[in-house]
């Protein structure tokens, strides 16, 4: 799924910025922050509608669609 796919590259540019800039578990980055960081193919939404919503580096990124989630 596109969606999941997009997750997890989102997941691994949060971490990737925490350890550049020094944050905490507890830092929430924009999607300006990790832009850098992504490949220029990432779609910046889900193929089904849903958004994404990145949140604290110590949490997965989510989708607005129910289901489409990092395990």
């Amino acid at each position: 799924m596109d969606c999941i796919a997009n997750l997890k590259q989102l997941d691994t540019a949060k971490e990737q910025w925490a350890i550049e800039n020094h944050k905490s578990t507890n830092d929430i980055p924009t999607m300006a922050d990790v832009a850098p960081l992504l490949p220029k193919r990432l779609s910046w939404s889900c193929r089904s509608g849903g958004v994404y919503t990145l949140g604290r580096v110590g949490e997965k990124p989510k989708c607005s669609v129910k289901g489409h989630e990092l395990p």
